[in-house]
């Protein structure tokens, strides 16, 4: 009986330890861009930022967007279509097999004598039937 009773408490043991790995949060789709990361875009002109906290998710310049996620920097290219509307509602933007799309949450706020202006977004990632939504700022300068 007693051997039974440890077997029982080893196999419920190990259940619980396996429901508590498996309950860590999932590791994040992207990871903070670099100044050296955004210097890599051959393109000039206006730029389109994401950031969530100190990181720059998302940075689009020209016809580029770039990301970093697990497999290293991505860099795909946008319409200009995409670049105007980023940030619209109904607007996303495909890359790495991911799906982006940002929701402005905030007011926009305008710098006029920088051109440029920011306001509270969120970020939505979906990659299959992962998704992944982080809260930060758009910002935009020409």
């Amino acid at each position: 009986m007693s051997r039974f009773v440890r077997i029982g408490a080893g196999v419920l043991l190990a259940g619980w330890c396996l429901t508590i790995a498996d309950a860590r949060p999932p590791e994040s789709a992207l990871r903070g861009l670099s100044e050296q990361d955004m210097a890599t875009s051959g393109e000039s002109g206006c730029q389109i930022t994401f950031t969530h906290g100190n990181n720059t998710l998302i940075f689009m310049i020209g016809h580029d967007i770039l990301m970093r996620g697990a497999q290293g920097l991505q860099t795909c290219s946008v319409t200009d279509q995409q670049f105007g509307d980023f940030g619209s509602p109904s607007a996303a933007v495909s890359c790495g097999g991911r799906s982006l799309r940002v929701r402005r949450t905030g007011r926009i706020v305008s710098q006029e004598e920088s051109d440029s202006s920011e306001s509270p977004a969120t970020l939505t990632i979906t990659q299959g039937h992962r998704r992944q939504t982080f809260r930060g700022v758009l910002g935009a300068a020409c």
